[in-house]
């Protein structure tokens, strides 16, 4: 009867552990695997799309998140640290030869035993060594541990949403670029169509007398720099679509074409704010901050844990039970049931206290440390908050500017080209107009795609308020 009840202990132990391991572990969600995005050939693209891939497929991200996977099972197992340890086994003890009785009288003994059940090493009258259900901890460990673990946890949880908004930033960052480069395409591309029309024309003109030989050569030049500047743009335009392509994860040779207008601008912070609000804003919504403070937290807790752990005792609490049987030579003889209890309670100062002292500083150190990360990690924050600000204001006048100037250059391009038709110029004057309206464009798309990247930029720097988790 005995032997039932035992084998229902076990099973039910067993059953135990099973449940506290399903309830555990279903607590968190872990992220699987991601793999490589199969996309090849053309491929239309916004800011949008892209921000959601390198969600999915970022190897930055991918890493954030395998960590903070890491630290929910490291606070799962501080959690567990008072669970008992179930074993189950067997062991086999045979003596043969001289052994000292008690009275210091030494006999010639010839003797076995086994054992099998909830534990293993039963020899004799000794305990068993190794017992069935166990619990041995350091209640310090135990205690402070699994609050350290916690804050861990919680600093890994914010260090990964850090991550993913720095990818984010990269990734805008990015798209943004290669909407210049396609829109230096295409502003390269009228460069090169003003030079080739003004080549045709002065050729015309000295062929008729009207116009210098010079003049149509300097022209034709003009005409293979710009066939030059749209190669240049051609190859630009490519790389930045393969640089994207490698933080989405995307396939090589896949083509990116993005579908924003390049003078199109986005609003996702207001640059406008003071400085006080923004940083404000920052504080309340970086990540960063939550994961410093969290760290900082968890520092403290392991000093604390290092500055009592020689106050509080350690203890190990064993039960053990099964089938014990033994006979001399090397019969084991009939099988008995055995029970074994055992219990135990310690204080332990290690090497003479300098040890456990030495512990303590050291943990005293990286709670100092973990402060003084927190302090730099503020004092960034605030001069990326303003840095962003003064970005985002200085762009979006130079981006006035620059309109202006446009308006002027393609003003002063049709002018010169109205002359030429009306005979008052040659068409060697259209020249320099070319070149205007070229550089102005460029200023424009310039001042439009810094401008969008430092309002991302800011908006990162605030801590991306709003973002759907």
């Amino acid at each position: 009867m005995k032997k039932f009840v035992i084998i229902a202990v076990m099973f039910g132990l067993s059953a135990c552990s099973a449940a506290f391991a399903q309830i555990v572990y279903s607590a968190d969600t872990v992220v699987g695997p991601i793999e490589m995005s199969k996309a090849n050939g053309p491929m239309s693209i916004d800011l949008a799309t892209a921000l959601r891939l390198a969600n999915a497929n970022n190897h930055t991200v991918a890493l954030a998140r395998e960590r903070m996977n890491e630290a929910v099972a490291q606070c799962q197992r501080a959690n567990a640290m008072l669970l008992p340890t179930i074993t189950l086994g067997a062991s086999v003890d045979h003596h043969e030869g001289g052994i000292q009785e008690t009275s210091g009288t030494i006999r010639d003994i010839n003797r076995s035993s086994g054992f099998v059940g909830l534990g293993a090493g039963a020899t004799g009258a000794g305990p068993i060594q190794v017992p069935g259900v166990g619990i041995t901890a350091n209640l310090a460990d135990a205690f402070f541990e699994p609050l350290a673990a916690k804050q861990s946890k919680l600093a890994a949880e914010a260090g990964s949403a850090a991550a993913t908004n720095r990818v984010s930033l990269q990734v805008a960052t990015a798209y943004f670029e290669l909407v210049r480069a396609k829109a230096r395409l295409a502003i390269a591309t009228e460069a090169q169509l003003n030079a080739a029309d003004l080549a045709r024309v002065t050729a015309s003109f000295a062929k008729s007398g009207q116009g210098l030989e010079s003049d149509a050569s300097r022209a034709e030049v003009e005409k293979l720099v710009r066939d030059g500047k749209v190669e240049q743009a051609r190859e630009n335009y490519r790389i930045r679509s393969i640089e994207l392509a490698e933080l989405l994860r995307l396939d090589g040779g896949t083509q990116l074409y993005p579908t924003e207008d390049a003078a199109a601008l986005i609003s996702l912070a207001d640059e406008s704010a003071s400085g006080s609000e923004l940083l404000l804003a920052a504080l309340e919504n970086r990540p960063e901050v939550r994961q410093n403070e969290a760290l900082v937290k968890a520092a403290k807790q392991r000093l604390k844990q290092a500055k009592y752990d020689p106050f509080v005792p350690k203890v190990s609490v064993g039960f053990s039970a099964g089938g014990f049987g033994g006979g001399g030579g090397t019969s084991l003889g009939s099988e008995n049931d055995r029970h074994d209890v055992s219990a135990l309670v310690f204080w332990q100062l290690d090497n003479l206290g300098f040890g456990a002292r030495a512990r303590t500083k050291e943990q005293k150190s990286r709670f100092k440390q973990a402060e003084i990360e927190q302090l730099r990690v503020l004092d960034r924050i605030a001069s990326e908050v303003r840095e962003a600000r003064i970005r985002a204001e200085s762009r979006k006048r130079q981006l006035a500017i620059a309109a202006a100037a446009v308006k002027r250059a393609r003003s002063s391009l049709e002018l010169n080209k109205s002359r030429i038709y009306e005979s008052q110029g040659l068409p060697i004057e259209v020249l320099q107009a070319i070149g205007s309206l070229a550089l102005t464009r460029e200023l424009v798309l310039d001042s439009a795609v810094e401008f969008n990247q430092a309002q991302f930029r800011l908006y990162t720097a605030i801590g991306q308020p709003g973002k759907a988790e």
